[in-house]
């Protein structure tokens, strides 16, 4: 697991503790058993041992590989780089590829595909060909369908030998996670840096905080325990003015939150709801529907249905608008979004912060970091090549180890840290965002479309959560015993 948060941030989070309210804690910093793409403080762990049988094999280690739709900040550029080049991570990456090509005598091959859900079928056909990948990089979006479809194996296969997912560079907790049934089909860690981008975060404006009087420092609040949505709403009001001197709320005015309803999910999951569990067995289960979760999700919704104060850009008439050109304009208090848009506003003249998404409430007890439940990448191995399984194992990890010592530290560490953090606070956001994942399941299987249903209820300002959980819940019901008839 990539458990990396910084002795700096523990001391200050400590003194924070012994020093401020005791009744409200700080950031929680224990380990939620995620991941962080940090600096690791504790004793380096070793790179994996290369067998001489398994070296100077000429071995073509092909890769498929998914982009975003053509969205530049969330495609894949550090698997396979065949050129060097001035972008921190891109240079890394081809720097680890030389790396691993003279230590294991292997080749990296890459095929990208630039979209998602037509990606499935592409690689469908081309597995029903004879195609053979040795590797494969799914946004779960496809992994689900992967896994649905018998496409993966089980990494607990015994010829993946050298594959060890309790060292650093692996997270741990996203093994377990994507398991269905206790298989294990997926796994993310420092292969790449893709799955660090899909970590929602909140990014808001400083200076127009700070030109809002009466309004709470929201790093104070963080330090203390109460964000809230409560208090982040109560900010966003003071925020948002009608400035173009067009009558009414449009794109060009001011707005106290900007978000996309992707985002909704990470909000869902921030107030303690998931979509699915699993049980012993690691059958999955609904967990999303009761009196209080709906209380939670309809309390974020009327907040968010505040026209006048939030702006979607997934509403009836806001296509082609860009929540990120909002913000980075100045003219947002505050954009849910993820971790991928840092890259995008390290340019900004905005005097930007980075916070947790927050609490429901000053009584849960932690802040709750979650992924994207479209885009994030997991790594896999395909069912229909089994061959040479020893090395392909050795290959993911001896790459992944490469990934945490050359690539990670050029994201993290220069460009998050070095080029977008640009307070102390941010940086310590930072850390613990990357040290606290959890992963739902409910909502990256999106079990009978149930999870996509509930998210888009925000376009149109639906306030029926009952309805639609009620028309979903036995389709979603019905997909999870399909699975699990599958796999069993």
């Amino acid at each position: 697991m990539k458990t990396k948060v910084l002795i700096l941030f523990l001391a200050l989070v400590m003194l924070l503790a012994s020093c401020g309210n005791e009744d409200a804690p700080p950031v929680d910093t224990s380990d939620g058993g995620g991941t962080s793409a940090g600096t690791n403080t504790g004793e380096s762990e070793q790179p994996p041992e290369i067998p001489e049988d398994l070296k100077d094999t000429g071995e073509i280690i092909q890769i498929f590989t998914q982009g975003w739709y053509g969205h530049a900040p969330l495609d894949v550029v550090d698997i396979g780089v065949e050129e060097d080049s001035e972008d921190l991570i891109t240079g890394a990456a081809y720097e680890r590829d030389r790396e691993i090509e003279e230590m294991l005598g292997v080749f990296v091959e890459v095929v990208a595909e630039p979209e998602c859900y037509d990606s499935f079928q592409t690689l469908l056909t081309q597995s029903l060909g004879g195609l053979e990948y040795e590797l494969l990089l799914l946004r779960s979006a496809v992994y689900t369908q992967a896994v649905v479809n018998g496409m993966l194996l089980n990494l607990e296969n015994r010829n993946l030998e050298y594959l060890d997912v309790t060292k650093s560079w692996w997270d741990e907790s996203s093994y377990e996670a994507l398991s269905v049934c206790n298989q294990y089909y997926g796994l993310c860690g420092d292969f790449t840096v893709s799955d660090d981008l899909t970590l929602w975060a909140l990014f808001f404006n400083k200076d127009m905080r700070s030109s809002l009087e009466g309004l709470d420092n929201p790093y104070d609040l963080v330090d203390s325990g109460d964000w809230t949505y409560e208090a982040l709403y109560e900010m966003a009001q003071a925020a948002a003015i009608d400035s173009d001197g067009t009558p009414g709320m449009t794109y060009t005015d001011t707005w106290g939150i900007t978000y996309i309803r992707d985002a909704v999910a990470g909000m869902i999951n921030s107030v303690e709801i998931q979509f699915g569990q699993k049980d012993e067995d690691g059958i999955p289960y609904l967990s999303l529907y009761n009196d209080a979760n709906a209380t939670k999700i309809l309390d974020i919704y009327d907040m968010l249905y505040d026209t006048d104060v939030c702006y979607n850009i997934h509403a009836p008439g806001h296509e082609g608008s860009d929540e990120i050109a909002v913000f980075t304009e100045g003219r947002a208090l505050f954009t849910f979004g993820g971790i991928y848009y840092a890259p995008q506003m390290r340019d900004t003249t905005v005097n930007f912060g980075i916070l947790p998404y927050p609490k429901y409430d000053t009584t849960q007890q932690e802040y709750i970091s979650s992924v994207s439940p479209l885009f994030l990448t997991v790594l896999c191995v395909p069912s229909s090549n089994t061959a040479n399984l020893e090395l392909r194992s050795l290959f993911m990890e001896y790459y992944s180890y490469l990934g945490s010592d050359l690539v990670v530290p050029e994201f993290y560490d220069r460009l998050l840290i070095g080029r977008v953090a640009r307070d102390e606070e941010t940086a310590e956001i930072l850390d613990f965002i990357f040290g606290n994942i959890t992963y739902d399941i409910g909502n990256i299987f999106n079990f009978g479309d149930l999870a996509f249903r509930v998210i888009d209820m925000t376009i149109t300002s639906d306030r029926n959560l009952a309805s639609v959980y009620d028309r979903y819940d036995d389709l979603a019901q019905a997909a999870i015993d399909d699975l699990v008839s599958a796999l069993q």
